[in-house]
């Protein structure tokens, strides 16, 4: 029984891959066949090492989707500023035209 659990854990599960609306450059088509033969820890890992090795980060979208969500579960508009106070530091003796 332990060996079947072995088995069912490293035994590989293939999605369909899902249609995808935009034709691929021919310059990508390599690349993306390549991809689609991955597993998502082997995917995991390559966008891993594209972070570290460009600077950015995958994750940015995923938390503007959050902010955006969070900014729109808040029904309350926020009140507009309409009056303000100017201070002039340093407009000399032309105070008036400066106003």
């Amino acid at each position: 029984m332990a060996e079947e659990e072995v088995k069912s854990t490293e035994a590989v599960v293939e999605a369909p891959v899902a249609e995808v609306k935009a034709e691929v450059p021919a310059k990508f088509k390599d690349l993306v066949e390549k991809i689609d033969t991955l597993t998502v820890l082997e995917l995991a890992d390559l966008v891993k090492v594209l972070e570290d090795r460009y600077g950015v980060s995958a994750a940015a979208p995923v938390a503007m989707v959050a902010a955006g969500a969070a900014a729109g579960a808040a029904a309350e508009p926020v009140e507009e500023k309409t009056i303000f106070d100017v201070v002039i530091a340093n407009a000399g003796d032309k105070k008036i035209q400066v106003i």
